[in-house]
């Protein structure tokens, strides 16, 4: 769960990392600044695609990344038990050297403080795309 009082753009992500050119995220932003939170996800393969996906209500989410097959997925939720799938993509056909990871961002802020809480890892199978369960 990600946590925080932004500016305009500031963010807490889970991030996908291979190198500059190869990587994606999960943010909980706000994208027109305090009081409008959204979930935003860039896939960047060369270049970037930015895609923004459902408000968020109050300051916090629930977001996950799971790996089925040769892709991977992200999730949300409100209570960290019901589950949505809001991207699906493949990163690239060479995941050696692929790292997991959070971020904060403030471009155009002084900084944010995210706080990110309920850390899980599970090397377990998904049987459901949709819910990552």
């Amino acid at each position: 769960m990600s946590r925080f009082n932004l500016c305009r753009g500031d963010g807490g992500s889970l991030v996908l990392f291979i190198n500059e050119k190869t990587w994606a995220k999960l943010c909980l932003e706000a994208p027109d600044g305090p009081g409008r939170m959204s979930i935003v996800m860039v896939v960047t393969r060369g270049e970037s695609d930015d895609s923004y996906s459902t408000p968020v209500i109050g300051n916090s989410v629930y977001m996950k990344i799971a790996k089925i097959g040769p892709s991977f997925v992200f999730y949300t939720s409100a209570d960290g038990k019901s589950w949505s799938m809001v991207r699906n993509f493949r990163l690239t056909t060479d995941t050696k050297g692929l790292r997991a990871g959070f971020s904060a961002q403030s471009p155009s802020g002084n900084g944010a403080t995210v706080v990110f809480s309920d850390i899980h890892y599970a090397a377990k199978r998904v049987t459901d795309m949709y819910t990552g369960e």
